[in-house]
């Protein structure tokens, strides 16, 4: 089983190329500023799969973190995984972060893997980003003529 594995829920934005539960090859977008990784996720992830010597038509399935994360960056990576799985159709494995201490990469990996063998997928139309907190809205408040946000 052949899969690439994307987790931008944090600032490090880890890549994996997986072939079963072993690490292929990877990389991380945090020598990146903030603002030009999600202009070359794509061109790195391309890099990574010709320095292996793997095409998408290689792949078995793709698999994305879909939270709990930066809300914006895993909206980036679900997005990329689903124009991957539009162009070339695979199953997709969603696997979720631990809120409080983050999965190591040979435990994504390991997921990943028993989630292939399970045949645990996630629809394309079904995926979606996961937030696991409260949204806080904040109201205005006028004093001395200069308006202040509140929580």
């Amino acid at each position: 089983m052949k899969a690439l594995f994307i987790d931008t829920s944090d600032t490090n934005s880890l890549v994996m190329l997986l072939d079963s539960d072993n690490i292929v090859s990877k990389f991380s977008l945090a020598d990146l500023p903030l603002k030009e990784r999600d202009q070359m996720i794509n061109t790195r992830i391309k890099e990574m799969l010709g320095r292996c010597a793997t095409k998408f038509s290689d792949l078995d399935a793709y698999a994305v973190t879909t939270g709990p994360g930066s809300w914006t960056g895993i909206r980036i990576g679900v997005t990329i995984i689903k124009a991957y799985a539009l162009a070339k159709p695979k199953p997709i494995i969603e696997i979720r972060q631990n809120s409080i201490q983050q999965k190591t990469e040979k435990e994504l990996s390991s997921e990943v893997f028993e989630k292939f063998k399970l045949n645990d997928f996630i629809e394309l139309k079904n995926l979606e980003p996961f937030y696991d907190g409260e949204f806080k809205v904040t109201k205005k408040k006028e004093n001395k003529g200069e308006t202040h946000e509140t929580n």
